[in-house]
């Protein structure tokens, strides 16, 4: 039972206990549970000791090794110490936000991490989660989100590239794995122009750097993003990648789900994208100067020549080693 389904039967239950409970896959240590405000909490049992003070901000409580009776839908009731994680909001996005990550803490938690360590992480990706704030620019960052969603649906998969992807917005390279790196970039326009930093064409060390270029054609009846954001959500479900996709989520103010986001054509994108070396792009091919940083400038991809099928495919094949 998934957290999602174990609140729908929570919330069906009519109890007025102050902690309805249910537990999570036949599991013993661990429950979902709702308090009076009908805000969600998720018990695990502290069967290790945390001598550790309570953590609260506006949005979530963290509290360990605490006595709790849980009443159950059967009427059972339970009594013990529990380490619990509590929301504290109504919205249902911040809910569905609150689950999904909790079902990836939860498989992790099984393989042998002390549950107050593990809680104590799922609380500190829900606090960055929370502060995250949408982009200034909604509409360019849409646009790249639904590229860099769109490559990975259509080269190798969700949880190839999901391990690989940038956790915070900051980040140069979409994709990192040791030295290899990849830029995804994006245009409705008729020509094959991005803008780049300097330092995502020329790399000081020994990063292989390679730019994905797809040409968007917007398309009303097209791929959502939308659909590209729900897609991704459930193939790596119960993944840390969720916590990745929740950011990029936030960012894009994709947390609705009434927020359908742009759409474009799945096949005009797939027959555009092409794959370039940095190197074979037209840049600087020197380091900026002292005092000098951020450079930023648009590239002409037109003329540069494209990475061959069986050279791309075995280098992607670098990306899966350990």
């Amino acid at each position: 039972m998934s957290l999602i389904d174990a609140l729908v039967q929570l919330r069906s239950a009519h109890l007025e206990n102050a902690y309805r409970a249910v537990a999570i896959n036949d599991r013993a240590d661990a429950y979902l549970g709702l308090d009076l405000n009908q805000f969600p909490c998720l018990f695990v049992r502290a069967i290790d000791v945390a001598h550790v003070p309570p953590m609260q901000t506006a949005r979530v409580r963290l509290r360990f090794d605490s006595p709790y009776t849980l009443t159950f839908p059967d009427g059972r009731k339970e009594t013990g110490r529990f380490h619990v994680l509590s929301l504290i909001s109504a919205q249902e996005d911040d809910v569905e936000t609150f689950l999904r990550i909790g079902e990836a803490f939860l498989i992790r938690g099984e393989q042998g991490e002390p549950p107050a360590s593990s809680l104590a992480r799922y609380f500190r990706s829900l606090v960055r989660l929370f502060d995250t704030r949408p982009a200034p620019d909604l509409t360019l960052e849409r646009q790249g989100l639904w590229g860099e969603l769109f490559l990975m649906r259509s080269t190798r998969g969700y949880n190839h590239w999901g391990k690989h992807w940038h956790s915070v917005d900051t980040r140069i390279f979409d994709f990192s794995s040791l030295e290899k790196r990849v830029e995804v970039k994006t245009t409705t326009s008729q020509q094959r122009q991005h803008r780049f930093s300097h330092r995502q064409l020329f790399s000081t060390g020994q990063d292989k750097i390679a730019i994905v270029s797809i040409m968007l054609t917007p398309d009303d009846a097209g791929l959502s993003l939308r659909e590209l954001v729900d897609e991704c959500l459930h193939e790596v479900q119960g993944s840390e990648i969720v916590v990745k996709l929740e950011q990029s989520i936030r960012r894009a103010g994709m947390e609705s789900r009434g927020e359908r986001g742009p759409s474009f054509n799945a096949e005009a994108a797939l027959q555009s994208t092409g794959w370039y070396w940095a190197d074979d792009l037209p840049h600087f091919r020197a380091e900026e100067p002292q005092g000098v940083s951020e450079t930023h400038y648009k590239v002409d991809l037109t003329g540069a020549p494209q990475i061959g099928v069986n050279q791309l495919s075995g280098w992607l094949d670098l990306w899966e080693e350990p």
